[in-house]
């Protein structure tokens, strides 16, 4: 098992709209960042690999999100 801390990048104003929809993926859960456009998650998964394909696949193709990098790893 693997989590991943991600900073994620929103348009400015869409912070709401994003985290709406990361919360509707399994296994991610969005955290609040005080900092406009910007929010936290934490991806959990079985494997480095796995955890990779959901931020490729899911998180950085959300409407409104400008970049997604990690930034922590756990395993």
């Amino acid at each position: 098992m693997v989590t991943v801390g991600v900073h994620v990048r929103t348009m400015p104003g869409c912070e709401r709209g994003v985290m709406l929809e990361l919360e509707r993926l399994e296994g991610i859960d969005p955290i609040v960042l005080e900092e406009p456009g910007a929010l936290g998650i934490l991806i959990s998964d079985d494997d480095l690999e796995s955890a990779h394909a959901r931020l490729r696949d899911q998180v950085t193709r959300l409407k409104d999100v400008l970049v997604a990098w990690p930034v922590h790893l756990e395993w």
